[in-house]
Order: structure tokens, then sequence, then C-alpha cells
């Protein structure tokens, strides 16, 4: 096994010629694989400082690998490698790791030795985040902002689905059919405004239906306005109420009909017939 390798002449690595067996570390050079192979070319300690010199094309081994599918995660250039060689021949190198150093830090720390965090960071920062905390485990992706992210919660059970900028946005989209359903209750709170279009029919059914607005409410029908109920009806205000149509009003009653004012009751039409 070959251990620190910058202690080591290129004569000391080599159990035969070209050959050798065990592991070393390298710095990534090149990652635009002209044949989209997801190979990378690296520096070795003994190649010097020379800029134009670097390995052949060096395969990257990955935890899922096969024909449209696997895990595609590629190191960038100036990363830190650790590099094998297929049956010693150093004519053909694979990696099988990536390594931090002193100038490329972790991500996060391990302060308190409980070993409770699994991370994933993009270049960007979008991270795929698993913390395995006693009773709050959570399971996290965020992106590069930290204002938009989905996270599953042990601790109170939830699933959050949150977007905090200012202007940002959030879609739903499906173009076949969509159900949201709860076996409990259901709240929507909204700040502004709240719009609801649909081209066709809406339908709303419920065991009751409560409609209460702190200021005005309005309906208006492009056409017929149909209000019916199988029970008494009742149509009340605090204040006036005006009954008004443009065309004939109609008022019948299948029974007794009984119009009643505390006050005085008036009667008037260019014509009134009574009887």
């Amino acid at each position: 096994m070959i251990t620190k390798l910058n202690r080591h002449k290129e004569s000391d690595l080599h159990e035969n010629e070209n050959r050798i067996y065990g592991v070393v570390t390298a710095i990534v050079t090149n990652n635009k694989d002209p044949e989209n192979m997801a190979r990378i070319k690296v520096k070795f300690p003994w190649m010097g400082e020379a800029k134009d010199k670097d390995s052949n094309w060096v395969r990257v081994a990955s935890m899922m690998a096969g024909h449209d599918r696997g895990c595609y995660f590629i190191p960038e250039v100036e990363d830190e490698v650790l590099i094998m060689f297929e049956n010693g021949d150093v004519n053909s190198p694979f990696m099988i790791g990536a390594l931090w150093n002193g100038k490329d830090k972790p991500t996060h720390a391990n302060d308190d030795g409980k070993n409770d965090h699994r991370c994933m960071t993009s270049r960007s920062g979008h991270t795929f985040t698993f913390d395995d905390k006693d009773g709050e485990e959570v399971f996290e992706l965020m992106d590069k902002s930290k204002k938009r992210r989905l996270t599953f919660k042990t601790k109170g059970k939830k699933i959050e689905i949150i977007n905090e900028d200012d202007d940002g946005e959030m879609w739903i989209y499906s173009k076949g059919f969509m159900v949201i359903e709860t076996d409990d209750e259901l709240f929507v709170n909204v700040e502004k405004d709240m719009h609801i279009k649909v081209d066709k029919d809406l339908h709303i059914e419920a065991e009751n239906i409560n409609i209460k607005s702190r200021k005005a409410t309005k309906i208006d029908a492009g056409t017929k306005l149909d209000m019916n109920s199988k029970a008494p009806m009742k149509i009340g205000s605090k204040a006036t109420m005006d009954l008004k149509a443009s065309a004939l009003a109609s008022f019948k009653a299948s029974g007794p009909l009984k119009l009643e004012s505390s006050a005085i009751a008036s009667l008037k039409g260019s014509i009134t017939k009574l009887g």
C-alpha cells in the first residue's frame, strides 16, 4: 500500500514498471470529457508544476452506474481526488472518491461528536440534508437562497413547502386529474386577494356552508341566478333593504302571503290593483 505520496519519488511508487498497487491522491485538471463518458483528467504529484501535463482520461466510480441510469457526480477542476489503477496499470486509472483538505473544507462540522448530520451540497449551494437528531429528524431539500425549501419533519409530523422570497412564486400544475384530500380540517390563509377561476362549472358541496365578509359581499350572475331552499329561508338586513327589478317583479306564495311593517306601509304604482 502506498502512503504519504508526496514524500516519494515516482520510481519509489512502482512495484513493477508502470504498476502501482494502492491509492494515490491527485488534483482534477479537466472534467470536459469529449466522449461524454463522465471521465476526468488529473495531475499526479510526480508530474510537478507543469500546467500542460496531466493524466489519461480517468473513469469515475459511482454508487450506481448503468445504461441511462445511475448517480452522476463529477468533481470540479482543482478538487482533490483519490485514484486507484486497474490491475495496477498506471495507464488505466479510476477515481474512487473525493477528499477535503486544508483548502477545501467540509460543508458541515461535527462539533458535538454525535454525527447526526448528512448533507449533499452543490457548487452553487443547493443542499440535500438529513438530520438524524433523535426526536427532531429532518429531511430537507433547499436551494442556495435558503428561502425555498421542501422539509419533512418528524417532530410535529410536518411536511413543509416554503418560498420566503418577497417576489417568489409557487406553481402546482397537472395536465390531468388532480385531487387534494385530507381526513381532517383544511385551512387556506391569504394575506392579500384570492382568485378562483374555472373555465366551466364550479361545484361546492358541504353539510353546511357559511360565507362571512367583514365588509361588502357581492354576487353577480351573467345570466340567471337561482336561490332555492327545501326548508325555511330568511333574507334580512339590519339597515335598509332594496329589492329592485328592471322589468317584472313577482312575489308568489302557494299558501298565505303576509306583508307587515311596524311603521307606515306604502304600496304605490302608476296603477294599483288589489283583489
